[in-house]
């Protein structure tokens, strides 16, 4: 009996290592999340996948349409520069220079991110800020990389969204800065912490390479 004990000791000690085992390779198996720490970065196939899909982005045109913020009393309005038409305007209390983001106009007003049509001067889009601020956008057609952030050097942390069709598609948290983003066809290069490139793709919301 005691042998037989011995040895039923023994092989739950082997099964219970064995599983802790297939735990660990499942840890190590699965892909990091968007921004993470330990994401490897510079991989020879990963650059490669960029540079693919740099390549089958489609050409963008080149805009002819202008945004900017009178003297008071304040008007957000957009300026077509072929055309030399004001197309709208907009009272507005703006706390930031507005960005040109695809098909919308970014601005911070008050403690919200509110996205304008840039042709017509309509809210398609609209997100609380909480206690962040806006730091950068940038876009292609219906889709728009937007930056908000507080703090700075270690003490950094900043959010970036995407908004497509006049939503939040996602957002991904970063415990850095984040520099001004970037929409190129089915990706989003985002600059952040000084020294990375993550390329983040735009349905999913997972990185998928990283440059340092």
């Amino acid at each position: 009996m005691h042998n037989i004990a011995k040895r039923s000791a023994q092989i739950a000690a082997w099964l219970t290592a064995a599983t802790c085992l297939c735990l660990v390779g499942v840890g190590c198996s699965s892909t990091p999340p968007a921004f993470a720490t330990h994401y490897p970065d510079n991989k020879d196939a990963d650059i490669e996948l960029i540079l693919q899909r740099i390549n089958a982005a489609s050409a963008r045109e080149a805009g002819t349409i202008a945004v900017g913020i009178t003297a008071a009393p304040a008007n957000l309005y957009a300026y077509d520069v072929s055309t030399r038409k004001l197309m709208w305007k907009t009272p507005i209390n703006a706390a930031t220079a507005p960005f040109l983001a695809g098909e919308l106009a970014v601005v911070q007003v008050g403690n919200e991110v509110v996205g304008y049509d840039l042709r017509t001067g309509n809210k398609r889009v609209s997100f609380d800020l909480n206690d962040m601020s806006l730091k950068a956008a940038a876009g292609d057609g219906k889709m728009a990389a937007i930056v908000i952030g507080k703090g700075q050097g270690t003490f950094a942390h900043s959010t970036v969204l995407l908004v497509r069709d006049g939503s939040v598609a996602w957002r991904r948290e970063v415990d850095k800065l984040v520099g001004v983003p970037a929409v190129v066809g089915s990706m989003v290069l985002v600059p952040w912490s000084n020294q990375f490139l993550s390329a983040i793709d735009v349905q999913s919301g997972d990185e998928f390479a990283r440059v340092r």
